[in-house]
């Protein structure tokens, strides 16, 4: 009788293209910070790095200079909204069925609730922005500092006949 073989693939997960002295980034809530290796750096010594790479160097200090600017325009937005919901407080006097009454009403601005609202959506847009800056100045540097990819450093997929007789892709990455 005619026996089977079993071929298996191997797939790695991922391929470690990274170098020593390559850049990678770990994005919080109000910041990004960029590590190389192992270690954190600060901003003098990231600047220090970025020396020769111009486009590298003025998105990081944009990105910099947005971080403290983006909270203190959300809460402004806070601040706004708060103040237009709050409104302002009056009185009228009438005629109702012969007697005089007094309402008090509250009049609220929908401008003011609007502005608000939209300062805070662009407080937290220029979060995002400042972090993606500082992100995107970590990539470039890796890029123009590594060179070009290679296709060893792209995945690559093939269709072919899977480990279980299915036909299927299969990625290298």
């Amino acid at each position: 009788m005619g026996q089977t073989t079993q071929k298996t693939v191997k797939v790695p997960l991922s391929v470690s293209g990274a170098t020593a002295d390559s850049l990678h980034c770990s994005k919080k809530i109000f910041s990004t910070s960029i590590y190389q290796g192992q270690a954190r750096l600060r901003s003098a010594a990231t600047l220090t790095l970025y020396q020769d790479d111009a486009l590298a160097k003025r998105q990081y200090r944009a990105g910099r200079i947005l971080q403290p600017i983006a909270p203190i325009v959300s809460l402004a937005g806070i601040a706004l909204s708060y103040v237009a919901l709050k409104g302002k407080s009056g009185t009228h006097s009438g005629y109702y069925e012969g007697q005089l009454v007094t309402a008090d009403y509250t009049v609220r601005s929908r401008p003011k609730l609007a502005a608000g609202l939209g300062l805070f959506m662009a407080g937290i847009a220029l979060v995002e922005f400042s972090n993606e800056l500082v992100a995107k100045s970590a990539r470039g540097y890796n890029l123009r500092h590594k060179g070009r990819l290679t296709s060893t450093d792209c995945p690559t997929f093939y269709f072919e006949i899977t480990p279980s007789g299915n036909i299927g892709l299969v990625g290298l990455f």
